[in-house]
């Protein structure tokens, strides 16, 4: 059924593949190492606080604590990116060992048996990476 629709620009519209640097991703809050969650609508990670208030498909703060948790697999787990590989491939590669591990693979060192974790979706962790402000992309 076509549609009457007058284009407002010209050609198709294309996005830009976005590779995350994780070294821009900072966990620790001097030496210590500082993960946690605010509620359900912040989480901290390192010195920063992400505001996810916007994200309306959280629904338990153990979904924001396991968020913070991924942006520390993100960030530990990937210093070897380079430019081929996208924030497609790095959430693709974290659902992959979620699924072969167990959330337990979140878990940073020291906290074997973390509790109260519940999966979120990737598209909550991409929210939550693109809403931390210390995080740089390469296009």
């Amino acid at each position: 059924m076509p549609i009457n629709r007058k284009a407002e620009a010209p050609g198709k519209f294309h996005y830009q593949k976005r590779h995350p640097r994780p070294e821009s991703i900072q966990p620790y809050k001097g030496k210590r190492l500082k993960l946690d969650s605010r509620g359900l609508s912040t989480l901290m990670i390192g010195a920063l606080m992400v505001d996810l208030s916007s994200v309306e498909q959280l629904v338990e703060s153990s979904q924001t604590r396991a968020i913070s948790y991924a942006l520390y697999q993100l960030a530990r787990n990937y210093p070897h990116l380079n430019s081929s590989v996208t924030v497609k491939n790095v959430l693709d590669d974290l659902d992959e060992e979620i699924n072969r591990k167990g959330l337990d693979y979140l878990a940073p060192p020291g906290r074997k048996n973390p509790h109260n974790l519940a999966r979120p979706r990737r598209y909550e962790i991409s929210a939550a990476l693109n809403r931390l402000r210390s995080c740089k992309m390469n296009i």
